[in-house]
């Protein structure tokens, strides 16, 4: 499946949705509602996991310039597990 290019405006969305999450865990913790700020946390968790998406998205290739999915270290996957560290940078850097 090809992964579409992250954009700096998602990135910029998904980091005030956790803002906005994490303030509301803050309150919820002080107002003592464990119900709600459990339903809290887990849509926090799943922010943060939207937030690694969108990292990996924003990741460009220099071999093709387009965006592909980096492994652990960063290596480009659609052109081999060769491609060290520096080969990847981020979309927001080139433009």
């Amino acid at each position: 499946m090809k992964m579409r290019p992250g954009t700096q405006a998602q990135a910029t969305d998904v980091q005030l949705a956790i803002n906005y999450l994490k303030l509301a865990r803050e309150c919820l913790r002080r107002a003592d509602s464990p119900k709600a700020l459990e339903a809290v946390r887990r849509a926090l968790k799943s922010t943060e996991g939207a937030q690694r998406h969108v990292e990996r998205r924003t990741m460009e290739c220099t071999v093709c310039s387009h965006a592909h999915p980096a492994d652990e270290a960063g290596r480009c996957e659609r052109h081999g597990k060769n491609l060290p560290v520096p080969q990847l940078r981020s979309v927001n850097e080139v433009h």
